[in-house]
């Protein structure tokens, strides 16, 4: 794996883990926690290699 394939996927957890953070911590709208979790799976599927 190359360094920019390492970064890229350091950056995509680093944004899953910002997500994460917020969906845990979101307690009043369910909206929101619907826009996490759409915001959440093309970034784990990433993770995952799964295109």
């Amino acid at each position: 794996m190359s360094l920019v394939t390492i970064a890229y996927y350091v950056l995509t957890a680093f944004l899953l883990g910002l997500v994460i953070w917020n969906f845990v911590r979101e307690k009043v709208s369910r909206d929101r926690l619907v826009l996490y979790l759409l915001v959440m799976v093309p970034l784990i599927l990433r993770l995952l290699r799964v295109k």
